[in-house]
């Protein structure tokens, strides 16, 4: 019982330190990819599919499902040399994904279900 206790403890620690870890890379998402868009600088391609690579295997394990497949996409599309135009675009959504659900935005005092 208490190895369990230890390992769900330890899981959630370390699901806190890769969610804090992937909020932060959403700026470095946008960056490269705005940066991408000017220059199609080498540099940038390898930076991003190094972090997409790595929010692939950590994405799934640790409760952020929703950026896996995303995150494989923008791999697979750098590994094939695709435009400049194409791999901002898929880093700048990559961007704005991480934020949804990393920085849920909280939901204002004045909203309830039944305002529209």
């Amino acid at each position: 019982m208490i190895a369990t206790a230890k390992f769900i403890a330890k899981m959630a620690e370390l699901t806190e330190a890769f969610t804090r870890r992937t909020a932060d890379d959403a700026d470095e998402f946008e960056a490269l990819g705005n940066a991408l868009s000017v220059s199609g600088a080498t540099a940038d391609r390898a930076r991003l599919q190094y972090l997409a690579h790595r929010l692939a295997g950590g994405a799934a394990t640790f409760g952020l499902m929703g950026l896996e497949e995303p995150a494989i996409d923008l791999e697979n599309r750098i590994l094939a040399h695709a435009s400049a135009t194409e791999v901002c675009a898929l880093s700048l959504d990559m961007a704005k994904a991480i934020r949804g659900l990393c920085n849920p935005r909280p939901q204002s005092a004045e909203y309830t279900d039944g305002d529209a």
